[in-house]
């Protein structure tokens, strides 16, 4: 398991190049762009995410048949609603997916019963939405920047505090504890004090300095908004998870080498690490496919009307 910090040493070790070649900031554009990539065929549990939407709420001045699709999306797997009168389940599956054009031909309306288009950043749905309905999106998502930090906000602190334990868009992991500084200076170069220390062990001296973006995940509180549990000063939330970075280091290291000798301009040495970052890709889908073919005998259900 790397820390971000870790991860940009680990580019930059492997790379054999002074910082003043490849710098620091360059490295972390280099694994932003290796997560880029993966997630273009990257297909397993860990990227998949169940989203709920509220229930359904009747307006008569728009089109009650469009869900908003999640930014962080980047395949979808199922979509369906809680369906209240249905006789065989408490949920009816959207099994069609259509282009956009198809869904709006006439005929497609009473040829099959539940289906859905993308169009735009919605998903629309046939038949139109009832009220109260709930709906459900299970995809596949790109998971926050390496570097990216837990909010500094009250869902975000520790339960033996006077924060709550969660956050309620589930952006990222709950119990984010906070570092907190004298000044944004000190807090970037690791002279800092722990809030709730006890649950939060030390990343060692320095831990900032490898993240030039630093200074923009900062939070300052001040006297106009400072409260028992956050009390005047500056603050930065805990390195949030992410499970390129902490489950698969490879991934990360290959993808970002590959790119850092493109632009260091060595075709050899970025041709032998893109073949190493795509092996990689490929050995955890198959394994992941594999885990999906264990554990029973899997079935297929198909729709015809020729039958």
């Amino acid at each position: 398991m790397a820390t971000y910090t870790e991860m940009v040493d680990m580019v930059s070790d492997w790379s054999n190049r002074d910082t003043s070649v490849l710098s620091y900031s360059t490295i972390k554009t280099m694994i932003n762009f290796a997560a880029d990539n993966a997630y273009r065929t990257l297909r397993v549990p860990a990227l998949e995410f169940l989203k709920t939407y509220d229930a359904i709420v009747i307006d008569s001045t728009i089109t009650n048949n469009r869900l908003a699709i999640p930014s962080d999306a980047i395949e979808f797997i199922q979509l369906r609603k809680q369906s209240a009168d249905h006789v065989y389940s408490d949920y009816d599956i959207y099994a069609s997916k259509l282009d956009i054009k198809s869904f709006y031909q006439d005929w497609m309306d009473t040829d099959q019963r539940y289906f859905y288009a993308r169009e735009q950043n919605d998903l629309v749905v046939f038949p139109d939405q009832k009220a109260g309905e709930i709906y459900e999106l299970l995809y596949y998502r790109r998971l926050p920047e390496a570097n990216a930090r837990y909010s500094v906000v009250s869902g975000n602190g520790h339960s033996a505090s006077n924060f709550v334990d969660h956050k309620s868009d589930n952006t990222f992991q709950q119990n984010a504890y906070l570092w907190k500084g004298s000044t944004k200076v000190n807090l970037m170069n690791g002279i800092k004090v722990a809030t709730n220390d006890a649950s939060y062990p030390a990343e060692g001296p320095n831990v900032f300095t490898r993240d030039p973006a630093l200074e923009d995940q900062i939070f300052e509180v001040t006297s106009s908004n400072s409260t028992t549990a956050l009390p005047t000063g500056f603050y930065l939330g805990k390195l949030a998870a992410n499970w390129l970075r902490d489950s698969n280091e490879k991934v990360m290291l290959y993808g970002a080498l590959a790119e850092a000798f493109t632009y260091l301009n060595e075709p050899s040495q970025a041709q032998a690490y893109i073949a190493k970052f795509n092996q990689e890709i490929e050995s955890l889908n198959d394994e992941n496919d594999s885990r999906n073919w264990s554990g029973g005998t899997v079935s297929t259900h198909f729709d015809s009307h020729l039958i």
